[in-house]
């Protein structure tokens, strides 16, 4: 009589581990809104992140895991932005159980100024990390492609709320006139008024 060897299914990890990305979130604006200046208008934003996706094989079935390193936050104009000291482009969310998360880009007129022309603000960070605690200033990774403005930052060195898994809501932008020397004082501190905006009522999950 044959006997034949019944071998439990196993998951077997494959060695291939690639670059991937979530399905990203965007929220648009209408073109041509600002007809002074493209480079003023906004026409959407994007958040996104990037990470590594593992194959495995389990039995006859092929999973999938994507696990996300990265936030990146993407600015897209009618046209190439306005590289001139007193222009500020920002984008902001509402972190659950955190407080208030910014990106800015503001290119600065002065080489000694002391705010980076381009920064990531977050409401909780510090010893408290939690709701109400110190605020962390962290410096992403920016570029400018096209007409577009990039802004990407490992999720690890954010505070704990705004990782993985993280909610964010009251997601806005704009494009104002700010100080032109440090690019850090706003249209309430200058007397000017804001020149594009944009909103979503959406909520976004950091995946």
């Amino acid at each position: 009589m044959r006997r034949f060897l019944v071998l439990p299914a196993l998951a077997v990890t494959l060695a291939m581990v690639a670059p991937a990305q979530a399905k990203p979130f965007t929220y648009t604006d209408p073109k041509g809104d600002v007809p002074a200046n493209a480079g003023l208008d906004i026409v959407g934003v994007t958040y996104a992140t990037e990470g590594t996706t593992s194959v495995r094989k389990v039995g006859r079935k092929t999973v999938k895991t994507y696990q996300p390193l990265k936030l990146v936050v993407t600015m897209t104009l009618a046209g190439a932005p306005v590289e001139q000291a007193g222009i500020r482009y920002r984008v902001e969310a509402q972190v659950a159980e955190c407080g208030p998360m910014t990106f800015s880009y503001a290119p600065a007129l002065s080489e000694a100024a002391l705010d980076a022309t381009s920064q990531l603000v977050v409401g909780c960070g510090g010893s408290s990390d939690v709701t109400g605690g110190d605020s962390v200033f962290l410096d992403p990774k920016f570029s400018v492609k096209g007409s577009s403005l990039v802004w990407s930052i490992p999720l690890k060195t954010l505070p704990k709320p705004a990782r993985a898994g993280g909610l964010l809501y009251g997601l806005a932008s704009s494009v104002d006139v700010v100080e032109p020397v440090l690019g850090a004082l706003g249209p309430d501190d200058v007397g000017s008024e804001v020149l594009d905006t944009a909103r979503s009522d959406a909520d976004w999950d950091i995946a």
